[in-house]
Parts: C-alpha cells; sequence; structure tokens
C-alpha cells in the first residue's frame, strides 16, 4: 500500500467506502463496478479489500443485533 494518495485517490476511495458501506448496494455493482472504478482511480487492491472487510464487519455486527 502508497503511504499517501493523491486527492483524486482520497475522493474515489470516499465514493466507493460509500459505495461498498451501503447495504443497499447490488452484488453485481460490488463484483464489476468497484473493482473497475478502483483500477481506473490507480488503488491498490488492499485499500479497497478493507473497505469490503468494513462492510463485512457492519453485516455481522448488525446479524448480532438481531439475535
Amino acid at each position: 500500500m502508497r503511504d499517501t494518495l493523491t486527492r483524486e485517490q482520497e475522493v474515489a476511495l470516499a465514493a466507493l467506502k460509500n459505495l461498498i458501506c451501503d447495504p443497499a448496494t447490488p452484488a453485481i455493482v460490488l463484483a464489476i463496478d468497484v473493482p473497475a472504478r478502483s483500477a481506473m482511480a490507480g488503488l491498490d487492491w488492499p485499500e479497497v479489500r478493507r473497505l469490503f472487510d468494513e462492510r463485512e464487519r457492519r453485516r455481522l455486527a448488525e446479524l448480532a443485533r438481531r439475535d
């Protein structure tokens, strides 16, 4: 992972975070659009993968609250 991101990459990463962490985002968007957008922004995959990990943690926390 890079130590610094360009301003454009920071904006792209924030937009991807909103998209990935939104539980209403369809799976097809997560599977196709997110990797494509991250590649176009020049983001390293570990940076994007952390967002998917955050989504999963939120999902599991929500399931735990329901029980």
